[in-house]
């Protein structure tokens, strides 16, 4: 799930981060557009009202115009910032060819995006190229922030799944838990004990169903078990009082039959005695 909750996370970024990048794309042809418009219309670019830091100029302006003639110099400036603005010199190529092409580059520690062109007919006639910047950072800064609630917002809901998924797989056994417990209190005796705790819960009938009829099935077993040493035990009583009975007198007979000899005996020795006086 977490992992799940990340992916949508980075899917979403990287969405809304292409999406910011293709309107200010967007704004900077629209800025193009109207700096050519007066560079025609008044002889020069629309200049800031006042001087600002990089810091301050990118946060409050963030547009960078330059016009350069046909060796590459800057003639005009929207402000001194813009002044910084290197030189590509294969966009300056296309450019006086009559096209235009856009890139990123360095400025001041930061990143820009410049779109080069030629400038309109009706430009001053030193006028060659035209070219508008913006700083990237303000967009890196934005594209951070939201990453961070992003991942911030993924870390929480992922949280808050396993908290949710450890209470709710919680809540659900612990009727199982009790009718575990209820079925370890039933020792056989007295019979007829059965499970009716959750008996009612729909979700848990099966589950009661199944082990009553255990108990059903352990109890007639048992039941049978008695019921067959019980007839056993009465059936084999009398052969066995019988043959108790048989040995008995059998013994009986031996210890006589042993007495009658002795006592023969001890009459032919008396005999012998008195016929041989010493």
């Amino acid at each position: 799930m977490a992992v799940a909750l990340l992916g949508i996370a980075l899917w979403a970024y990287l969405g809304m981060k292409r999406t910011l990048g293709e309107q200010l794309e967007q704004s900077i042809y629209s800025t193009f557009e109207l700096q050519a418009f007066d560079l025609v219309d008044h002889q020069r670019i629309t200049a800031s009202p006042t001087p600002l830091e990089p810091a301050a100029f990118v946060r409050q302006i963030n547009r960078l115009v330059v016009v350069r003639d046909s060796s590459g110099r800057v003639i005009q400036a929207n402000s001194e910032l813009a002044r910084g603005i290197a030189l590509d010199s294969a966009g300056f190529r296309r450019a006086l060819r009559g096209e235009r092409s856009i890139r990123t580059g360095p400025w001041r520690g930061s990143t820009i995006q410049v779109l080069s062109g030629p400038v309109a007919p009706g430009s001053p006639p030193e006028a060659a190229m035209l070219e508008v910047a913006v700083s990237l950072a303000p967009l890196e800064a934005t594209s951070r922030w939201v990453l961070h609630r992003m991942l911030a917002t993924a870390l929480l809901g992922s949280l808050a799944t396993l908290a949710g998924a450890w209470w709710l797989a919680r809540s659900a056994l612990a009727p199982v838990a009790e009718i575990a417990g209820q079925a370890e209190t039933i020792r056989g005796t007295p019979p007829g004990v059965r499970i009716t705790v959750h008996a009612h819960v729909e979700e848990l009938q099966g589950l009661v169903r199944v082990l009553n009829a255990m108990l059903d099935r352990l109890e007639r077993a048992y039941e049978w078990h008695r019921r067959m040493i019980r007839d056993l035990g009465h059936d084999l009583r009398t052969p066995i009082t019988t043959m108790r009975a048989g040995i008995e007198v059998s013994a009986g007979i031996a210890t006589g039959f042993a007495d009658s000899v002795f006592m023969n005996m001890h009459g032919v020795f008396a005999g012998t005695q008195s016929a041989h006086p010493n």
